[in-house]
């Protein structure tokens, strides 16, 4: 939302509403792909409480898994249907570029993924989501504004990347690895690794027959 404020300052009228709009879809995805985790998170809590730690685990990849799947489809909808779907319903919106909209949503999956590795170490009764959220806003904001006189529009995307796949995430997953009985490729493989990569290839074969 800060970004919007920003870009507003540099943008033309049309390429900030096609900016603000993918925001806006991207938000209402992400509120529903969170359901199946965060619904999750008292009993998760209690799970850790109690030490048991093999129900915590498990219950915590398949509502990661389910949470991410819920992600993906939502991006890859309106990625494939997007503009028809905007071109029947007004012709003064514009679905944004595919290029701007998937480079945002692979942000927003790395942004899902870490917040939700803040959650699980949370379930401890300890908190570092200031650090995380603080310094990534941080690298977020200055390579967007560093990088805008270069790649306009794109900037914003490439800011939200470098700032969550550059540290969010790993620091979340430094933190909630501490409680996690499993090694990060075990817990992860199936979990996110796979849908992961299953968005990437979508993406660019998408982007590559575009």
């Amino acid at each position: 939302k800060f970004s919007g404020i920003i870009y507003a300052q540099l943008a033309n009228s049309e390429k900030l509403a096609q900016y603000l709009i993918a925001l806006k879809i991207l938000e209402i995805i992400k509120n529903i792909s969170m359901a199946p985790f965060y619904s999750k998170i008292p009993l998760l809590s209690k799970y850790y409480a109690q030490n048991k730690m093999d129900n915590w685990a498990s219950l915590a990849k398949n509502r990661i898994f389910s949470s991410n799947l819920l992600l993906i489809f939502g991006i890859l909808f309106f990625g494939f249907f997007g503009s028809t779907i905007f071109e029947k319903i007004s012709s003064n919106i514009v679905f944004p570029s595919l290029l701007l909209w998937y480079m945002l949503a692979t942000a927003k999956f790395f942004h899902r993924l870490g917040a939700m590795h803040t959650q699980l170490y949370m379930t401890s009764n300890k908190v570092n989501s200031h650090i995380s959220d603080t310094i990534s806003g941080l690298i977020f904001l200055s390579s967007s504004v560093l990088l805008y006189n270069q790649y306009g529009i794109y900037s914003f995307a490439i800011g939200m990347l470098l700032a969550y796949l550059g540290f969010y995430i790993w620091y979340s997953m430094f933190y909630s690895y501490q409680i996690i009985n499993n090694s990060i490729l075990k817990f992860e493989f199936h979990v996110t690794l796979l849908p992961l990569s299953f968005l990437l290839i979508t993406q660019y074969l998408h982007l590559l027959c575009h």
